[in-house]
C-alpha cells in the first residue's frame, strides 16, 4: 500500500521517508500494545478481552469492561472538558485557513480490523477549491471492546500516531483545523474523539458526525425531531438541544446544495452532517469551516478532508478481502 504520500498537483506522487504505512511495523498486537500504553499512560487501567466479539457481532458491549473502568473513562472525559476551549483563538480566524486535515477510522465488516486514515489538503490561492497534498494510513487489529461513549479508547492512539508521522515526514502541511469523523461536544459528557484529541495534542478540532447520536440529554424523540426537519437552503441548520439542560451541543448542517449534477433532488434536504465543537474553535467557526470544506456545488455533502479519508479507509478494505 506505499508509505505516507505528497500529493502535488499532477506530479508523480512522492513516497515519504516514514516508517512502512498501512502499518507492517504496526502489526495488529504492537497497535494493541500502544493503545494498552496510551491509556496506562493516563493513569487509568485497562482490561483486554482476547475473547471480545467483533463490534458488529457483540451484543452487549457494557459487559466487557468492569464498572470501575467506565468510571475511570468518564472521570478522565470530565477532565479533559474542563480543559476543553469552545471559543477562537485570539485573532485567528477562517480567513487564515489554509489547509485542512481530515480523520477517519473505519472497521471491516464483521471483525475487529480497521484502517485509520489522514487526509491533508489545501485551498488554492483564491480560497475556494480543495486539494489533497498529503496522506496516511495505518492498518490495525483492534482487540479493545466497543462502548458507547468511550471511543476514544480505540481511536485516539491511530490518531495520535498519525499525527506523529505527520509531523516526522511532512510538518511543514500540518493542518490549522482537522475535521474528525466523530463527535466532539456532541457527547454525554461534552467529550468525544474529536475534543479528546484536540485538548490532548492542543489542536483545533471540529466534530463531523454522519449520524445522531442518542444520550440522556439527548433523546431519541429529539433526534427524530432533528431528522424530520427540512433544511431547504445550503446553510440551513438545527440546533441539538439538550432537552434537559438545554444546552446546545452542535448543529444539524445541510452541507449539499441543488445543481443539475444532482441525479435525486428530492433527497437533497435530507442530507446533512451533525457538527460539533471539538477545541479551540467556536460553533459559529465550526460551521463555517464545514460548509466551507464541502463541495456545493453538487458533490458530496461530507466535507471534502473526511470524504477523502473514508474512500482511502474503504479502498484499503476492500484490497483485503
Amino acid at each position: 500500500h506505499g508509505g505516507a504520500r505528497l500529493l502535488r498537483g499532477l506530479r508523480p506522487l512522492r513516497v515519504c521517508h516514514s516508517p512502512r504505512s498501512r502499518v507492517q511495523a504496526l502489526s495488529g498486537l504492537a497497535l494493541l500494545t500502544m493503545d494498552l500504553a496510551y491509556i496506562t499512560s493516563l493513569g487509568l487501567d485497562v482490561v483486554s478481552d482476547a475473547g471480545a466479539k467483533p463490534a458488529a457481532e457483540a451484543s452487549d458491549p457494557l459487559g466487557e469492561v468492569p464498572p470501575e473502568r467506565l468510571k475511570e473513562w468518564e472521570a478522565l472525559q470530565h477532565r479533559l472538558r474542563l480543559q476543553l476551549k469552545d471559543c477562537d483563538d485570539p485573532g485567528w480566524s477562517l480567513e487564515k485557513l489554509q489547509r485542512v486535515g481530515g480523520l477517519d477510522i473505519g472497521f471491516e465488516t464483521g471483525t475487529n480490523r480497521a484502517t485509520a486514515v489522514l487526509i491533508v489538503c489545501e485551498f488554492d490561492s483564491s480560497g475556494v477549491s480543495l486539494k489533497p497534498v498529503y496522506e496516511d494510513a495505518i492498518d490495525l487489529d483492534m482487540d479493545l471492546p466497543y462502548v458507547s461513549g468511550f471511543l476514544f479508547v480505540r481511536e485516539i492512539p491511530a490518531y495520535d500516531e498519525l499525527l506523529k508521522r505527520l509531523r516526522r515526514s511532512s510538518p511543514h502541511l500540518e493542518p490549522e483545523i482537522f475535521l474528525v469523523d466523530g463527535s466532539g461536544m456532541f457527547h454525554p459528557r461534552q467529550c468525544g474523539s474529536a475534543s479528546h484529541f484536540g485538548v490532548v495534542q492542543d489542536l483545533r478540532t471540529i466534530g463531523v458526525a454522519k449520524k445522531l447520536l442518542a444520550f440522556d440529554d439527548f433523546d431519541a424523540e429529539q433526534g427524530r425531531h432533528v431528522e424530520d426537519t427540512v433544511l431547504t437552503n445550503l446553510g440551513d441548520e438545527v440546533k441539538l438541544v439538550g432537552g434537559k439542560t438545554g444546552h446546545i451541543y452542535g448543529v444539524a448542517l445541510r452541507t449539499s446544495a441543488l445543481s443539475e449534477s444532482k441525479k435525486k433532488q428530492t433527497d437533497v434536504s435530507s442530507k446533512r452532517v451533525y457538527v460539533s465543537v471539538g477545541n479551540r474553535v467556536s460553533l459559529e467557526t465550526a460551521k463555517e469551516a464545514i460548509l466551507k470544506c464541502c463541495d456545493v456545488g453538487g458533490g458530496s455533502y461530507i466535507p471534502e478532508p473526511i470524504r477523502l479519508a473514508d474512500l482511502t479507509g474503504r479502498s484499503i478494505e476492500r484490497a483485503w478481502k
